[in-house]
Formats: structure tokens, C-alpha cells, sequence
């Protein structure tokens, strides 16, 4: 009866052990590459269901505020402002193959409010030789329409227009789409 007992709590420790690991691991790195620290993550592994690496990708947290904070305090200073965002969340500068570059995509995306929701999406798609038309819902705050401004012109490839104050269904927003630059150059839409 107490071997049992002993083999139960055995098989519990080194059943747990790789996430306590994990955990003093994680809260341990008093400093981060970045403020939102990827170094943790195992992307692959993750797929594949490793319990150590699922058990790091579920502690992945990063702060909103603190990140539209960093960026925001350099407004006015578009270079140093660029260079923060370029830190903050490394889009590609080069394409990453030869393939990519002879087959570029075009993205089209509605976006409303979440500025870094948008910009992990970003970050996730992003390759310098594509393009990416921005549609800023009409409801969008002053703030966001700003950031996605300095997107614009951190990236030349991708563009934004801006529905704010006019009342836009679906049909208006395409033709407005249609009269960008057509979406296939580096110039970009400020209004």
C-alpha cells in the first residue's frame, strides 16, 4: 500500500516536473528581447502537442497598454517611431524565398479597433514584397486610424483608407478600395 502511494506521488513529480521547469523558467528571464518576449515559444513543437512547449505557449502573455504605450510615446519622431514598432514586432525586411519574391499576394482586410491584435496579424503574414490594403471601419477610434497611419508609412506596401464620418455598406467600401493606388504599388492613401 505505501509503495503504491509512493509510486502515485512519483509518477505525479515527473509528471509535473517539465511544467514547474517551464514556469521557473519563464518568470525567472528578468529581461525580455522584446516586450513581447517569443523566446519561449516553440511553434512547431506546439503543433505537434509537446506538453512542455503547450505548457509555455499557454503562459504567453504580453500587456495591450504597454505596448501601445511604447509606440505612442514617440509620436511625432516617425523614424524612431518606425524603428520601435520594427523592434516590437520584427516584420520580414527581406523575402524569405526566391519563390515568394516572383509571387507576390495582395491582402485586403476590414479592420476596427485592436491595434496590436492587428499588428500580431501583421507580423504573422507580412513579407515585404506583398501588398496590404487596410479598410478602417468608419467607428474606429481617432487613435487607431492614427497608428494604422504610421503603418502606412513605416511599410510602403501597405495602404489604408478610411470610412470615418461617412456612412459605408459593403458596395462603397469596394469602389473606395478600387481607387487606391491600385494596390499593386508602394504608395499609400493618407486621409
Amino acid at each position: 500500500m505505501k509503495f503504491s502511494i509512493f509510486l502515485g506521488f512519483l509518477l505525479i513529480f515527473v509528471t509535473f516536473l517539465p511544467l514547474v521547469l517551464v514556469i521557473l523558467e519563464i518568470f525567472e528571464s528578468q529581461n525580455p528581447a522584446s516586450i513581447i518576449d517569443f523566446s519561449h515559444l516553440e511553434c512547431q513543437k506546439m503543433f505537434d502537442g509537446d506538453p512542455v512547449s503547450l505548457a509555455r505557449g499557454a503562459l504567453f502573455k504580453f500587456d495591450d497598454r504597454e505596448i501601445l504605450a511604447q509606440i505612442l510615446k514617440l509620436s511625432g519622431q516617425e523614424n524612431a517611431q518606425c524603428a520601435e514598432f520594427q523592434k516590437i514586432f520584427g516584420f520580414f525586411q527581406e523575402p524569405t524565398s526566391q519563390e515568394e519574391l516572383e509571387f507576390p499576394l495582395a491582402y485586403g482586410m476590414l479592420v476596427h479597433g485592436d491595434f496590436v491584435q492587428l499588428s500580431l496579424l501583421l507580423s504573422a503574414i507580412y513579407q515585404p514584397q506583398n501588398q496590404f490594403c487596410l479598410a478602417v471601419d468608419g467607428n474606429s477610434s481617432v487613435e487607431f486610424i492614427g497608428l494604422v497611419r504610421m503603418l502606412s508609412r513605416c511599410y510602403g506596401n501597405i495602404q489604408y483608407f478610411s470610412t470615418q464620418g461617412q456612412r459605408k455598406d459593403k458596395d462603397n467600401i469596394l469602389m473606395e478600395w478600387k481607387q487606391l493606388p491600385d494596390c499593386t504599388n508602394s504608395s499609400s492613401s493618407e486621409q
